[in-house]
């Protein structure tokens, strides 16, 4: 039930009383599911039938459509000059982040109830998050990517493959990317 209620996704531009308790209620689900996710020495508590919904309420939370690239003065964004525009869900979806962490980290991880969930397209989405202006949630996103790498042997080729073309774009088509991260990826 609490990965149910994880799931739904708020609006953070809206400031409606109702919205802040249903954001705060979310809150503490995330909490406590983090606590749960993270805790050692905990018995299994993870069946074959709660990974679906798990990864369900993660990709709901993180994967979405990017921010548009626009600074507060209307102009493109530039990361050079720029300042960041940071997240505004970002209380949630930190939670999510370390959800997802301390899921792929723990000891009692079955990977072969997970590896129909994993696909390729889940991971090159994760991957296009790494182009989000907002610096915690790239750490967050190479932290993921590095841990998925690291597991699933089957989606090594397609993330170096996603890699490769986002290099590419980068040089060949000048498209704005933030690299530093991919390239901390494949230097550990």
């Amino acid at each position: 039930l609490k990965v149910e209620q994880c799931a739904h996704v708020f609006d953070f531009d809206l400031e409606a009383p109702a919205e802040q308790t249903n954001r705060e209620i979310k809150s503490q689900a995330l909490a406590e599911l983090v606590e749960v996710l993270r805790s050692s020495g905990r018995p299994a508590l993870l069946s074959e039938q709660h990974y679906g919904p798990l990864l369900h309420m993660i990709e709901r939370n993180v994967i979405r459509p990017p921010a548009p690239t626009v600074n507060p003065y209307g102009e493109e964004w530039d990361p050079e000059e720029d300042e960041p525009v940071f997240e505004p869900a970002w209380a949630h979806l930190q939670l999510v982040y370390e959800a997802w962490l301390g899921w792929l980290e723990a000891a009692d991880f079955n990977l072969n109830w997970a590896k129909p969930l994993y696909t390729e397209h889940l991971v090159i989405r994760l991957m296009d998050r790494l182009d989000g202006e907002d610096p915690r949630e790239r750490e967050y996103v190479k932290t993921v990517v590095h841990r998925i790498y690291g597991k699933f042997l089957p989606l090594r080729a397609p993330i170096r493959r996603h890699m490769r073309h986002i290099f590419c774009e980068f040089v060949y088509e000048g498209e704005r990317h933030n690299i530093a991260e991919l390239l901390e990826i494949l230097g550990r």
